[in-house]
């Protein structure tokens, strides 16, 4: 058994669209299906996050197109898991205090989950709150490593990986993301073996807060 833990909180674009971001080359070689609204991610390399690590940033052509105008650096500390902030209020007030500088970019904050045992909850990191609120929406899994970076978006698939698209896109929302948390529990584990240098994968729900 399964249940969610809370990882962290972020802000991410929400106004550029699929083909704008995604050229046909890039779809062919990490997409499982391309009839999509947008793929949407824990990785900041396929949904761009509003932040900008001033240590560590994003390579220009990701992030240029879409935020050349508007990138807020984060404070030097926010949260143990690749810069996802553990406090959920502590964002909203960060976010409040720099507004203006975002519009008129359309956002939206979200939440992150990991796919634990119970046993791991037990031993978890407190991030505040911890625990899914009843009014967010649930946007679908994702499948990516402990740094959030995305098996089933941003690890390209290979001729010699066969016939996934045939075993695995049917069961993809149009965010490219699992409905249900048992397809994203077993794609985890085929990822393991299909990249093993980013291995081990975990499942990850993604939940929209607020939309700006």
């Amino acid at each position: 058994m399964y249940v969610e833990a809370m990882v962290g909180f972020d802000v991410r674009e929400i106004q550029s669209n699929f083909a704008e971001m995604w050229t046909p080359d890039r779809q062919a070689l990490y997409l499982l299906r391309t009839d999509l609204d947008k793929p949407l991610s824990t990785d900041d390399m396929v949904w761009l996050r509003v932040f900008r690590n001033v240590k560590v940033d994003l390579p220009t052509w990701v992030w240029e197109p879409v935020l050349v105008s508007a990138r807020i650096d984060l404070p030097a500390w926010v949260g143990p898991r690749h810069d996802t902030w553990e406090n959920l209020k502590q964002m909203q007030a960060f976010m409040v205090e720099h507004r203006a500088e975002l519009s008129p970019m359309r956002y939206w904050t979200i939440a992150i989950t990991q796919c634990v045992s119970p046993e791991e909850v037990a031993a978890w990191y407190p991030i505040v709150p911890p625990d899914v609120a009843p009014e967010w929406t649930f946007l679908g899994y994702d499948v990516s490593d402990y740094f959030l970076l995305s098996g089933l978006m941003n690890c390209g698939y290979q001729t010699e990986d066969g016939d996934l698209k045939g075993q695995w896109a049917h069961k993809l929302n149009r965010y490219h993301l699992f409905d249900k948390m048992d397809d994203a529990l077993a794609f985890a584990q085929f990822s393991d073996g299909r990249v093993k240098e980013h291995a081990p994968f975990f499942a990850y729900g993604i939940y929209v807060i607020d939309r700006y």
